[in-house]
This record gives structure tokens, C-alpha cells and sequence, in this order.
């Protein structure tokens, strides 16, 4: 039985309880927040401080989610791409992905949140001069968000704690790579 869903253009790894007992305990940690799940994504722009709790509402809802920055590229269309790990605290839909456009860095390839993004932008360039509009979305490549680490107590208690982290798709590194290249093809004279 799954326990952790994933929205269909979000990639990586789910939690699936192979007997009810397992899938009551899990149940009752994810309703508590007992789960802690990580997430790593590619973001067009770069957020003001290298780690941030966001705290927009999402449909209204309290929501709060954790983000830091891993590294910051430099990327000819979009002025920079920031690869970021993010945490949820508390479970809204698309709740990750609302809260990066919020800041004005929406998630490469969502083109779901790109106009609250842009807007977010709109909104900063008073307080931020230097920052560019949002570029129109590139749609071809996918969502670059991944599910990619979850800890969870076992539903065996007395077997502890159970952490779990699977590697990013390539597809990430190849970007970063490819906005690297640019750059440098760019810069010779």
C-alpha cells in the first residue's frame, strides 16, 4: 500500500507499507509529522539567503517548508540556476513547488507556477533593481523535482530508525552541466 504519493511530474523514491500494521504506523507518523522527507530540485533564479523557511499558506492552508541552497550556476537565459534541498513540514499540495515560485524561483519545467513566480518577481524588483524578468518557461525536459530521502521510525519500534535516500536522475547534473557550458562558451573572447 502506498503511504507517500508523489505528483505525477514529480520524480524519486515512495514510501509503500507491505502490511497493515506497517501502514497504520506509517499513517499515524506521516498525520503526526513524524516522517521526514527531502526533496532536491533545480530552481530558475536565486533565492536572497542560502537557506530559507517558507511559510506561504497554500490554498489558504498553513504550510511550512525548509529550502537550502546546495549551489548556485550561473546560466545565460535564466541568470542563475540554483540546485536547493527542500523539506516539508507539513503536507500541501504542491506545497514545494508553491513556495519556490512564491520566492520568485520557480522550479525549472513547472509550468504550473511560473506566472506566481513571475508575479513574486514583479513584486521584488522595487526592493531588487538588478533582478531580470522571469524568461518564458522552457517546457520540454520535465519537473526538476525529486523525492530523494525519507526517515521514519519502523513500524517495528524496537528496530529504530529507518532512513532511506536514493540518487538524483541525471537529468539534474546534466543541466547543471550544460548551464556551465554556456556560460563558459559565452565568456571566451
Amino acid at each position: 500500500m502506498a503511504m507517500h504519493r508523489l505528483d505525477v511530474p514529480v520524480s524519486g523514491l515512495c514510501l509503500v507499507a507491505k502490511t497493515r500494521g506497517a501502514a497504520m504506523s506509517l499513517s499515524k507518523q506521516f498525520e503526526t509529522r513524524g516522517v521526514q522527507k527531502v526533496y532536491h530540485a533545480l530552481l530558475v533564479g536565486e533565492p536572497d539567503a542560502p537557506s530559507m523557511e517558507l511559510t506561504s499558506p497554500v490554498d489558504g492552508l498553513p504550510s511550512h517548508s525548509s529550502l537550502k541552497v546546495l549551489s548556485v550556476t550561473e546560466h545565460a537565459q535564466w541568470g542563475h540556476l540554483t540546485w536547493v534541498r527542500m523539506m516539508p513540514h507539513t503536507g500541501r499540495t504542491h506545497q514545494l513547488r508553491v513556495h519556490a515560485a512564491s520566492i520568485g524561483c520557480p522550479m525549472v519545467g513547472d509550468d504550473l507556477y511560473w506566472e506566481l513566480a513571475a508575479e513574486a518577481r514583479r513584486t521584488r524588483a522595487a526592493a531588487h533593481p538588478e533582478e531580470r524578468p522571469l524568461p518564458p518557461i522552457r517546457k520540454s525536459g520535465g519537473l526538476f523535482l525529486q523525492s530523494c530521502g525519507v526517515t521514519f521510525t519502523h513500524p517495528d519500534e524496537s528496530k529504530g530508525t529507518v532512513q532511506v535516500a536514493v540518487a538524483e536522475a541525471p537529468k539534474f547534473a546534466a543541466l547543471l552541466a550544460r548551464a556551465r557550458g554556456s556560460v563558459d562558451y559565452l565568456s571566451v573572447d
